[in-house]
């Protein structure tokens, strides 16, 4: 058996922060999490979803996997409001499919969407623990107002460390430069690297988070964290050539 029930604005800003990321998604419940972890069409970047939530609004009696794509959860929930909630449960009988109820503040019922699972096999992934060497927490909207002038100018942005100072960078083919740079007084790094701005861009979009968190280590993938109200939202991205 499965229920979780939740803000339904919660789930309508993740699957918008992710829809222009990932195709397919498979959404992991057990006894105790949720769990969704996949790579982009182009595996240049991994997500990890991980949601333990109390015990009064979710339950789980047996690991219950549910592929599907982002895009059709955001259809679903792109038009509820503050206050909004919504109910997940699977359909007894029902070849995996699951209901979702959106009901107002008040409990009256507006919309109930029945979805059937993809006929997809879900993705094993070896995730070596990472000690970082260094976090740098920027105001979510800071971040994304950055990365959205910076991607006007270049399909690429460079995150440069240098001591106390980071900055980030972008260069059309003609040679104009466009440089953000901020002061971080605790930092003492040095790190420079390439990464395709887009999808930087749509993970830092506002709504999410206030905050949201790059993780940075020398010879591994770039880390942008969200930390959520009962989880976190990360994405990992490579670099690009």
């Amino acid at each position: 058996m499965l229920f979780y029930t939740c803000k339904a604005q919660k789930l309508k800003q993740i699957s918008e922060t992710l829809k222009d990321i990932l195709a397919e998604c498979w959404f992991v419940f057990d006894s105790t999490s949720i769990v969704m972890r996949n790579v982009d069409p182009e595996k240049v970047v991994s997500v990890h979803l991980y949601l333990r939530p109390p015990s009064d609004q979710y339950r789980c009696t047996s690991e219950f996997t549910f592929p599907f794509y982002i895009q059709t959860l955001y259809r679903i929930f792109r038009g509820v409001r503050l206050g909004d909630m919504a109910t997940i449960q699977d359909i007894p009988n029902g070849g995996g499919a699951i209901l979702i109820s959106i009901h107002t503040e008040k409990g009256v019922l507006k919309n109930e969407i029945r979805m059937k699972p993809l006929q997809s096999q879900g993705l094993y992934f070896l995730t070596p623990p990472i000690k970082y060497d260094v976090d740098i927490t920027f105001e979510s909207c800071q971040l994304y107002n950055i990365l959205r002038d910076l991607s006007s100018l270049s399909r690429k942005v460079v995150l440069q460390i240098d001591g106390r100072y980071v900055s980030l960078i972008a260069e059309d083919d003609y040679g104009t430069i466009s440089t953000h740079r901020q002061d971080f007084d605790i930092l003492n790094y040095q790190f420079k690297n390439t990464y395709l701005s887009k999808y930087l861009e749509k993970f830092s979009k506002p709504g999410l988070g206030e905050s949201i968190t790059l993780r940075v280590c020398q010879g591994v993938p770039l880390t942008a964290l969200y930390n959520l109200e009962h989880g976190s939202l990360t994405m990992s991205i490579s670099p690009s050539e």
